[in-house]
């Protein structure tokens, strides 16, 4: 529990040393070998990330986004056609 490696991911640590049966070599070994935990403060990074999809969220071209009006307008006018 006193080690460098110990600090870094204490869950862990106290974990080898309570429940397993390793010697403090292998635990400490094993504690070098496991990256630390995220933090707290990383932790919800990713939700906090907005969703652009593949592209970037690339706006649409003037083309593009004229077809797209025409397609939702025509649509509109005739709901019962697909």
């Amino acid at each position: 529990m006193g080690s460098k490696a110990a600090a870094r991911n204490p869950v862990l640590a106290a974990n080898l040393a309570f429940k397993t049966r390793m010697t403090r070599a292998e635990a400490i070994e094993t504690l070098e070998g496991t990256p630390a935990p995220a933090s707290a403060v990383h932790s919800n990074r990713a939700a906090r990330n907005p969703s652009l999809g593949g592209d970037g969220g690339a706006k649409p071209s003037r083309q593009q986004a004229l077809a797209a009006r025409w397609d939702a307008n025509l649509q509109a006018a005739n709901p019962t056609r697909r």
